[in-house]
């Protein structure tokens, strides 16, 4: 009983030292119902003509806008849909707060972070209480024990849509050539929430001049790889299926489909979510495990390193050239971190426990 009581006393106690990426999480009473989320989103819809609100691919930029329309995400993460206006202009924002950063690089060198935040209104100068219901409730209870950002799902179908690679701003008129994410969908959503945890915590240890502890470093990563963010990065890729682009049928109406019918086809769909999008990222599941983990791992470690070195980019970039230039051997040394293997590995993990 002794040894029984220890073997368990240590198995707590490494379980703890082991970060997590988590997938599900309990609604709260701030988070809007599906219905809730649907209704403001049709309200949206409705402002189109029909034709135009039948245009799945049209309305899928416009709706995504709504939560993310930064110029980054025109230049670099979905391209070729910068002509289409958002519902709220950003040229009437009210609000632009930038929270600052200066880190100490290896070399010694002081680096400047800017993370912008946009908060915009509509075509009269207001916030419009539509848009805010929205914007600040996009992590919607889909049912009684999950909770998922639809903003991050709308920029993964979104990317599909107008697919390309990402690579960081140009260095002095030459594009990199070693930092890439080779699918956008990746990009705006898991890779690219876990690229964003592993460079702030790199950020965060460059700050305090020490490593963090696995505490900390779960609470970067429990804020920017959230589990309503994993939810809607995963549910992306499964309700992509559902879309074909000429279709007819609203997006409100396949998210409708796919969060509420109780019909077996959106039933199986919703129940074998996980495993369906292991499959779409080419993972090969085998009842127990993944065949094709080590190979698997190695390729998503380098995206994933890739993705903490573009947000480094974009985050430098901000305080302007010069800032780069003092960034750049950091930059380019985060797309080698070690670190976004034990987020990976975690986030597989995590995945086949859903799986299985």
């Amino acid at each position: 009983m002794r040894f029984l009581i220890f073997f368990f006393s240590f198995s707590t106690m490494f379980a703890q030292k082991q970060i997590s990426i988590k997938l599900n999480a309990l609604p709260t009473e701030n988070n809007p119902t599906i219905r809730v989320f649907l209704q403001n989103l049709s309200a949206e819809e409705a402002k189109y003509s029909e034709e135009e609100q039948n245009d799945v691919v049209l309305m899928t930029t416009r709706l995504r806008k709504i939560f993310y329309s930064s110029p980054n995400y025109d230049k670099y993460l979905i391209k070729g849909v910068a002509d289409i206006k958002a519902p709220y202009s950003e040229s009437n924002e009210i609000n632009v707060p930038s929270f600052v950063k200066k880190i100490e690089t290896p070399l010694g060198l002081e680096v400047e972070l800017i993370d912008k935040v946009t908060f915009t209104a509509d075509s009269s100068g207001v916030v419009s209480p539509l848009r805010e219901n929205l914007y600040t409730s996009q992590e919607v209870a889909v049912s009684a024990n999950e909770v998922a950002d639809l903003g991050h799902t709308l920029c993964g179908i979104d990317a599909t849509f107008h697919p390309n690679s990402v690579t960081p701003p140009k260095f002095l008129g030459i594009q990199w050539t070693c930092i890439k994410i080779d699918k956008n969908i990746d990009a705006v959503t898991w890779v690219g929430d876990l690229g964003s945890a592993v460079a702030e915590v790199y950020f965060a240890e460059r700050l305090k001049k020490r490593k963090l502890t696995i505490v900390e470093q779960q609470e970067v990563i429990d804020q920017l790889a959230s589990a309503a963010d994993m939810l809607g990065n995963i549910d992306a890729y499964v309700i992509n299926s559902l879309f074909v682009e000429k279709n007819k049928e609203k997006v409100t109406d396949i998210f409708e489909n796919y969060y509420l019918s109780d019909a077996k086809k959106y039933r199986d769909l919703r129940k074998h979510r996980f495993l369906l999008f292991a499959q779409a990222i080419g993972l090969v599941w085998n009842g127990k495990s993944f065949d094709n983990y080590d190979k698997m791992l190695k390729y998503y470690t380098d995206q994933v390193n890739d993705s903490a070195a573009f947000h480094y980019a974009i985050s430098a970039k901000r305080s302007g050239k010069w800032n780069v230039i003092k960034a750049l051997p950091s930059i380019l040394k985060m797309s080698k971190n070690a670190y976004a293997k034990v987020i990976v590995a975690a986030f597989f993990e995590e995945l086949a426990k859903k799986i299985s």
